[in-house]
């Protein structure tokens, strides 16, 4: 079969790839959509530790099912899928509670396994969920990344809150609909890039703000009647947006930490214990999180697609070298097959 390989560092080749086995308890998919997650472009650039070439990334996509093993329950040769891309352990006690996510043995597909820039993928039953007829597959690809949007949202949504989210690309985009959804009162988005935040806006952001040209700070107590945020989220995960999340955030509110650009940040802890900020991370997502996300889709309540734009894996060079260099007009990428 080919696939994407990435090969070296700033390298991506559409190439031959050794075909698949299937495994114990293992669906085999046809891979019909794959999209790009900023963690892809890391390990493009080469500052990835688990993505080590020769390899195949991708870890958000959707398929059909090629092959099942004997040991396979509930999913059949020609449903439609995707995939949770997160292999825990299933025994210990993060994964016994729901919470496979935290879990310390963790392997991601696209990151230790291979992944779905590929014509086809083996996976092991338990991560596969089939798609309702009303979801596409390029919708089905995004489900993951929306799951990710829905779990943050999950973990500290305080009654009435104000969010700002820091960073219009997927993840942040995905959080703002899936905060909306949850019931935040009013959700803020900022970004230097103006088509990412006209995005942004269409789809439902209560405020949008440019860093590059306006006072931040005001600008967010100017939306909010004179307070800060009860909640504000780093979709970036540079030094400098944590640093401006704790900022945004009103005293006894939460900082949430999602983006994972830097792997270490000087922080003004200070200014945290005076004003009883809560820092939290926020990581992946679990089954129910899944779940919500297709029911999500399919119900027609979020927009996961309309900003997204096609691409076939032959031009896979082109596509990581233009988001790494040049990605005005490109919040999202999605290969189809």
């Amino acid at each position: 079969m080919h696939a994407l390989v990435y090969t070296a560092p700033r390298s991506v080749e559409w190439r031959e790839w050794p075909e698949p086995q299937l495994q114990h308890g293992e669906v085999l998919i046809r891979v019909r959509a794959a999209a790009i997650c900023g963690s892809d472009l890391h390990g493009f650039l080469g500052h990835s530790k688990i993505r080590i070439p020769p390899m195949v990334m991708g870890h958000e996509f959707a398929g059909d099912v090629l092959a099942v093993d004997d040991a396979v329950e509930d999913i059949a040769v020609g449903n439609r899928v995707t995939v949770e891309p997160l292999l825990s352990c299933g025994h210990c006690r993060f994964c016994r509670n729901g919470a496979s996510n935290r879990c310390a043995q963790r392997r991601l597909l696209g990151g230790h396994l291979p992944g779905g820039f590929a014509e086809r993928i083996a996976v092991p039953q338990h991560l596969v969920y089939k798609l309702p007829n009303t979801v596409s597959y390029a919708q089905g690809a995004v489900v993951e990344p929306l799951a990710n949007g829905v779990h943050m949202a999950r973990l500290d949504l305080p009654a009435y809150a104000d969010v700002v989210i820091i960073g219009a690309g997927t993840l942040g985009l995905m959080a703002l609909q899936a905060y909306r959804h949850a019931g935040a009162r009013r959700v803020i988005v900022l970004d230097t890039a103006e088509d990412r935040l006209e995005v942004a806006s269409r789809l439902g952001a209560y405020t949008i703000i440019n860093p590059a040209s306006e006072d931040v700070t005001a600008a967010v107590r100017g939306a909010l009647h004179g307070e800060l945020a009860s909640i504000a989220v780093d979709a970036v995960g540079r030094s400098a947006t944590r640093q401006q999340a704790l900022e945004l955030v009103t005293p006894g509110g939460t900082a949430v930490f999602l983006g994972l650009s830097d792997a270490e940040s000087s922080l003004d802890i200070l200014g945290l214990i005076n004003r009883e900020v809560r820092i939290q991370g926020s990581y992946g997502s679990n089954d129910q999180d899944m779940r919500d996300a297709i029911a999500l889709i399919a119900d027609g309540h979020v927009d996961t697609t309309s900003w997204v734009s096609h691409f076939t894996l032959e031009q896979g060079q082109e596509v990581f070298t233009r988001l790494v260099d040049s990605p005005r007009g490109l919040v999202k990428a999605l290969f189809t097959l």
